[in-house]
């Protein structure tokens, strides 16, 4: 499980707990736990966790009240058009009432999922894989667009 570690973080494999390992066990990362983490590109692809459409769609179902419901979808977009423009993807924005193959939500402690935000300075954000596609962010943490 060290080595899988090490390959998911591009540290040098060597089974041993050594400093830069250490290191980035140290820091934070989001709120998955690392199980999830270290499943390589080709297991969760063996697993049918991958879109079955290169078009998605995208909705904002509410917004960090620190950078506004504008700057959130603005951000979002940016987001998503620099991952497109690694994969072949594309996602595009539509309603927040329309049926949207991915939702983004902005919740606060138990925000209906089971695993509950912790308040600001912890955990940030959680995602689901394919084909889910609810992505939440803490509204608790200082969102900015800086």
């Amino acid at each position: 499980m060290l080595k899988d570690f090490q390959q998911r973080f591009h540290l040098k494999v060597t089974g041993i707990l050594d400093d830069a390992t250490k290191q980035q066990m140290s820091r934070p990362r989001c709120g998955n736990k690392d199980p999830l983490l270290i499943l390589s590109k080709n297991t969760v692809a063996s697993l049918g966790l991958k879109w079955s459409r290169s078009t998605l769609t995208w909705s904002l179902r509410n917004y960090s009240p620190h950078i506004g419901e504008a700057e959130s979808r603005n951000i979002i977009q940016q987001a998503f058009d620099a991952w497109s423009q690694h994969i072949p993807l594309s996602v595009k924005e539509v309603c927040s009432a329309c049926s949207a193959n991915i939702v983004v939500d902005f919740g606060q402690t138990e925000h209906g999922d089971h695993y509950p935000f912790d308040g600001r300075g912890g955990t940030l954000a959680h995602a689901y894989f394919p084909e889910d596609g609810r992505i939440h962010f803490d509204m608790d943490e200082p969102w900015t667009n800086r």
